[in-house]
């Protein structure tokens, strides 16, 4: 009778599982011997056919289990980088506005020479007439409409600076008329009628209110610069933190995942040794 060759699939390569010969078995008849054989093969079959089902569907969850296991990492690690995006896009913000602070105050500082400048030169010109003084006291004006314009522009989202800078800008007004008059009465009557211009008091207790209220501004200015540092330093730590868990989280997963996939292979490896073998 003719004879037939079983192959199965066993650690990636086709290797001859059995060889099923159909042939009566001595001392028996031709009919006794057909019917060995058939038995024989039929069992056979079915050890193949339990084995094969045992191969696909161990291959089919371990290859869901790997993709699950990776595709999870993959999640994290998309989250971790959407959320550190959005934390250095928050702390770039808050170190902006902790910029944007520090530009007021040094516009604030400014005005504040320029002012000290504009009260020094009217008076050195009411008492001298130097036009060394007058050079100053022009520069120092136009120098001190920069710095309130500035210090308006950056202050322009704070109502309460607002306030304070326009009432300022008043307070600058009045001490450059007071400036020119003296400038002019020495120009025109003579220091005696200068000095009786800046000799009032008037010019000093304009400065004194001018000081005051950039004292105000720069005291808010500074509050709101404490309260932007920190949240500065807490965005950058959370970042940081963010960043540093959902690596190590990647990693444990991705490790997981290859350790899983190693012991089932492992584990399926077993099973197909303890399998019988078609014709035991």
């Amino acid at each position: 009778m003719n004879m037939g060759l079983i192959r199965t699939l066993r650690g990636g390569r086709l290797v001859p599982q059995m060889l099923v010969q159909c042939r009566p078995s001595p001392g028996l008849g031709n009919g006794g011997g057909a019917s060995v054989s058939r038995s024989r093969l039929t069992a056979s079959l079915v050890t193949l056919t339990a084995f094969m089902h045992f191969r696909t569907g161990g291959e089919t969850v371990l290859k869901r289990k790997v993709q699950l296991a990776f595709g999870s990492a993959i999640v994290i690690l998309l989250v971790v980088g959407a959320v550190s995006y959005r934390g250095i896009f928050l702390s770039s913000e808050s170190d902006r506005w902790v910029r944007h602070t520090h530009e007021v105050l040094e516009n604030l500082q400014n005005l504040v020479v320029d002012m000290e400048r504009i009260e020094s030169s009217d008076r050195g010109f009411a008492l001298t007439g130097e036009v060394g003084y007058l050079e100053s006291y022009r520069t120092s004006v136009l120098s001190a409409g920069q710095d309130a314009a500035a210090v308006r522009t950056l202050t322009v989202d704070n109502p309460k600076q607002l306030l304070q800078i326009s009432a300022l800008e008043a307070l600058m007004a009045q001490k450059i008329r007071l400036g020119d008059l003296a400038i002019l009465l020495r120009r025109t009557e003579g220091i005696e009628a200068a000095a009786d211009a800046i000799g009032n008091g008037q010019g000093q207790r304009i400065m004194t209110e001018c000081l005051g209220n950039v004292s105000k501004m720069q005291d808010e200015e500074l509050r709101l610069l404490l309260l932007r540092n920190v949240e500065s330093n807490r965005r950058r730590a959370q970042t940081k933190t963010i960043l540093l868990f959902g690596t190590i989280l990647g990693v444990l997963i991705a490790v997981g995942a290859g350790w899983m996939v190693s012991r089932d292979i492992a584990a399926r490896g077993l099973a197909e040794d303890a399998l019988p073998q078609p014709g035991e």
